[in-house]
């Protein structure tokens, strides 16, 4: 791991986990935009993200830079940037996905979930599992654009049912906003 380390100027560092693949929905694009608009409007946060510039990951890169938000990247050595050495806070980089993910858990002092695939679930499901076990209780923050979480939330629910997981989503310290202006509304609110 190398560390590209400057001062701390920050309070609250807010992991973001999301998609690095491109998608063909519009929507999600100018949502993350809006997003890193309004967040731009609370100061003191750093942004911290799982580095590159492909798909969703692009919109945190470019919204941190265009709003003047800090921001961390959290990366593995295969996908880093010059670029993201030269204008992120602090740049970490790891061999192991496993290892970046931790981080992106670890440094967080609030997370929020964008749509994504199967690493962006295994983020989310990590931080939901260590405010259950009561390790954290950090906020989790969900960005559902067009239902995108809508099924893991059924799912979540059969669960409750079935008796597998026993507490709510308020209980685990999960906000489902399905517009980025209630999610930062929210945040603001809780930071």
């Amino acid at each position: 791991m190398t560390s590209n380390e400057s001062n701390k100027n920050h309070s609250t560092i807010i992991s973001v986990f999301s998609g690095s693949k491109e998608n063909d929905l519009h929507k999600f694009n100018v949502s993350v935009k809006q997003l890193f608009q309004l967040i731009n409007k609370k100061k003191n946060i750093t942004i911290a993200y799982g580095g590159g510039k492909t798909g969703l990951m692009k919109e945190i890169f470019e919204g941190c830079i265009n709003n003047n938000i800090p921001m961390i990247s959290v990366n593995c050595e295969r996908w880093k940037t010059e670029e993201e050495a030269q204008v992120c806070l602090e740049t970490h980089y790891f061999d192991s996905i496993l290892d970046r993910q931790n981080k992106l858990i670890n440094i967080a002092d609030a997370y929020i979930v964008l749509p994504g695939g199967v690493g962006t679930l295994y983020e989310m499901l990590q931080a939901v599992t260590c405010n259950d076990v009561k390790e954290t209780n950090k906020p989790i923050f969900v960005l559902n654009v067009n239902n995108y979480f809508m099924h893991l939330f059924d799912f979540l629910d059969w669960s409750r049912k079935c008796g597998m997981i026993l507490k709510s989503n308020t209980e685990l310290n999960i906000h489902v906003f399905n517009d980025p202006f209630s999610l930062v509304s929210k945040l603001h609110q809780t930071l």
